[in-house]
């Protein structure tokens, strides 16, 4: 199954919303690559006014600064692999294969059902991976989350917190519980490619392994240990 994904419509995050225009849809997909490659400090809207033969001013139409741009990008990733884990969950019976079910997606988001015809994921991923920090270790992180920036976020956060409590409804700490499955996957695939003396993954076959260590951290702390 292949569909296109509608990307987040948070104005706050935006001026003109990019998903209505070629040139918007050009923005994000051109931004993507480059950011992947550049990484956010060495990418800017010149370089990118560049790769898309237009000028720097037709993309501060869209976003004010690259920093909202980031948020974008991965609140982006955040909706897919939302409804990713939403999809594949709907008709899953019990509550422990829900849990194996976003620990599989979290761990192999472009071979989860259903693919992004419109996106391109992998490179978002690599974004997320060495990006994602950036975007809320900042000053204005209080008012940026009021403003309803890291919205996607916390819907993901409220999905995954809502199986765990299905799995153990006396469990006290959900959210934080899902916050911790999220940041951990994504610090342990980074220090896998860049870290190697601080985990036991290397990124020649780090997927299988985190997915290991992911399901024996969570099925412990929610199931007390039980696989099965």
């Amino acid at each position: 199954m292949e569909i296109d994904i509608h990307l987040p419509k948070n104005e706050n995050l935006y001026l003109i919303n990019p998903e209505n225009s070629a040139l918007g849809k050009k923005i994000i997909v051109s931004s993507i690559g480059m950011i992947r490659e550049l990484g956010i400090e060495d990418f800017t809207f010149k370089k990118l006014a560049r790769e898309i033969k237009s000028n720097e001013a037709s993309i501060y139409r869209y976003f004010t600064n690259k920093h909202n741009l980031l948020v974008y990008l991965i609140s982006v990733y955040w909706e897919v692999l939302n409804m990713k884990i939403e999809f594949s969950t709907e008709f899953t019976v019990t509550p422990k294969d829900k849990l194996d079910r976003v620990i599989d997606i979290l761990v192999n988001i472009e071979s989860a059902s259903p693919s992004i015809k419109n996106m391109d994921i992998r490179s978002l991923h690599e974004i997320v991976l060495s990006e994602s920090a950036k975007a809320y270790l900042t000053k204005k992180v209080d008012l940026e989350d009021q403003q309803g920036y890291f919205k996607s976020y916390e819907k993901l956060v409220d999905t995954i917190s809502k199986i765990f409590i299905e799995v153990n409804d006396e469990y006290e700490f959900p959210r934080a519980l899902a916050c911790n499955l999220i940041e951990t996957t994504y610090e342990q695939f980074y220090f896998s490619q860049h870290f190697q003396t601080l985990t036991e993954f290397q990124n020649s076959d780090s997927k299988p392994k985190v997915k290991r260590f992911l399901e024996t951290l969570m099925f412990s702390v929610l199931t007390k240990g039980t696989l099965n």
